[in-house]
């Protein structure tokens, strides 16, 4: 898979990558602000969303965008996010016909919750893809691959059907719909 771009920055970060360069590739430049007026982050790029920063808190470097759900830093907090454009718990990230899949990372607290701090979405041809903060996207053969100590691990999985995505989108369409808390209401 590689493509002959390594990245000693993401590499320092992720030891997987390190340990594994021929399991990722890079897929895009990075978004730095002084380049982007919008830059977009993790949960951004997992929720095809390439041009809001998704964060559940007000940043003094950009515009942010949350969804109308709970903005406590939880990981329930994420998964509320993502269904909200129409996600729903899944028990694994196992690939499946009709779906997207994505994966939701967090760092376990003493009380056993967690904190969300990144998401993955799966691509058709089974690999992840992740935006690293401000840096590259990349595409990665192994979930593992962006694990560290500021991500934490994998914790939850979450999938969309294309076929429902596709019926709201049409029924937005027609009626007329442009607000996303309408569109809600054609589930």
């Amino acid at each position: 898979m590689a493509n002959g771009r390594r990245n000693a920055v993401l590499e320092s970060i992720f030891d997987n990558l390190r340990l594994r360069p021929d399991g990722y590739e890079i897929t895009s430049d990075s978004t730095p602000l002084a380049i982007h007026d919008n830059p977009y982050n993790c949960i951004a790029h997992a929720a095809d969303d390439p041009i809001r920063w998704w964060q559940n808190a007000p940043s003094p470097h950009h515009e942010v965008y949350w969804p109308p759900v709970r903005s406590d830093g939880t990981l329930e907090s994420l998964i509320e996010a993502f269904e909200w454009i129409g996600y729903r718990l899944s028990n694994d990230g196992a690939p499946r016909f009709g779906y997207e899949i994505v994966a939701l990372y967090g760092t376990a607290n003493p009380d056993g919750s967690h904190n969300w701090t990144h998401a993955s979405k799966r691509l058709r041809d089974g690999r992840w893809t992740s935006k690293c903060g401000y840096l590259h996207d990349i595409a990665h053969d192994r979930l593992d691959s962006v694990n560290c100590p500021a991500y934490g691990t994998a914790v939850r999985f979450m999938r969309r059907s294309w076929l429902r995505m596709a019926i709201r989108w049409l029924r937005m369409k027609i009626f007329g719909i442009r607000s996303q808390s309408r569109w809600r209401l054609l589930r």
